[in-house]
């Protein structure tokens, strides 16, 4: 409410003093012309108020075209800026829309959420972090049986993981021009443009209908709880 009566009363401001501009400068250009006329002219003594009047129609009948335009220029000028203020101030600035960041903590929860799902079903970060030189290829291969099985048991019941090529790996292929950069990563002899022909080295695992559960409130960056067993 006190921001429209501020620009109501900016705007009647300007729409006075632009009145009051337009009076004076026709009053002006009326005494200057008349004066020229009659050099004798003069507002002192008595009368003053006729002599004003009879100045004002004598030089409007005379100069027609110069009085109003004396008159009407300043008008103009300061209805055209009150225009303009009002249509700035009514106006609602527009701003583009600002997408909220996201904390990094929450940005990692759900790769938190995974390691912890991979931990509980294969107790894949116990093998990560355990030194495994003292142990032969016998026992980590033993080991890594186990956290295999889980950790796939895991992954296929939470994701769906595919291929991006089918093909087998070693096998020959053609990159047509428009080929989906994001999804081939080109090594060796990469030159020009496409089409490549190469041999397919690996063919890539895409992601789709991830099933993470609902992050629960608390700290996130617990993978897996310690546990006691009480006597």
């Amino acid at each position: 409410m006190s921001q429209r009566s501020g620009r109501g009363a900016l705007l009647t401001t300007i729409v006075l003093f632009g009145a009051v501009l337009a009076i004076a400068n026709a009053w002006g250009f009326a005494l200057f012309a008349e004066s020229v006329h009659n050099p004798d002219f003069t507002l002192a003594g008595v009368g003053f108020t006729e002599k004003m009047t009879t100045t004002w129609s004598t030089m409007r009948a005379r100069y027609p075209g110069f009085f109003w335009f004396y008159f009407t220029v300043p008008v103009v000028l300061f209805g055209f800026t009150a225009l303009l203020v009002g249509l700035r101030n009514e106006t609602p600035p527009t701003t583009a829309p600002t997408t909220p960041e996201t904390p990094e903590a929450d940005r990692a929860v759900p790769a938190l959420q995974l390691l912890a799902i991979l931990q509980q079903e294969g107790r894949l970060i116990d093998f990560l972090e355990e030194d495994i030189d003292a142990y032969s290829d016998e026992q980590v291969g033993a080991a890594a049986r186990t956290i295999h099985r889980g950790c796939r048991k895991a992954l296929h019941e939470r994701m769906e993981i595919a291929r991006i090529f089918a093909q087998e790996d070693g096998t020959a292929l053609e990159l047509a021009p428009g080929y989906n950069a994001r999804e081939v990563r080109l090594t060796g002899n990469v030159h020009g443009d496409p089409p490549f022909r190469g041999t397919l080295e690996h063919g890539g695992w895409r992601a789709a209908n991830v099933e993470l559960p609902k992050a629960v409130d608390g700290d996130t960056s617990i993978i897996a709880p310690a546990e006691v067993e009480i006597d």
